[in-house]
């Protein structure tokens, strides 16, 4: 039998990671588990992919866009500081955004809607300018 585990922590979670509300893991833990792999961000071909899988509706060119400024926001993310972010972006927001661009006909409407309101005002500011770069 196969057991696997995964957490948004990185070594025992004293702040070599970023998600702010990961445990910290007891050492002994962390020894008990015989192989450990870190999986970074999928590429933006693949997220281009997942999401047009997901939601067929929306065109090529559309998906491209949200994947491009998802890896966007995931290199803010690990950037932090003044002009990163201190939330990640995931499968988990691009695909309600092609959702609500399919729904909508906007794109930036429904990155406004699912992320971008999720942040403050300045880091709603570092939002515009990425969703600048790709748009």
């Amino acid at each position: 039998s196969v057991v696997c585990g995964a957490d948004n922590a990185l070594g025992v979670g004293d702040n070599q990671d970023k998600y702010a509300t990961a445990n910290i893991q007891d050492v002994s833990t962390l020894n008990r588990w015989a192989v450990t792999v870190n999986v970074g961000y999928m590429t933006e071909e693949d997220m281009a992919a997942l999401i047009k899988r997901h939601v067929p509706a929306i065109n090529k060119t559309q998906a491209k866009k949200i994947a491009q400024f998802g890896k966007l926001c995931q290199t803010a993310f690990l950037l932090g500081g003044a002009n990163g972010l201190t939330l990640p972006f995931s499968p988990r927001q691009a695909i309600p955004i092609a959702q609500m661009a399919v729904a909508f006909k906007d794109v930036k409407l429904a990155i406004e809607y699912n992320f971008k309101n999720c942040f403050d005002t300045a880091e709603q500011a570092v939002i515009q300018s990425l969703i600048d770069q790709v748009w």
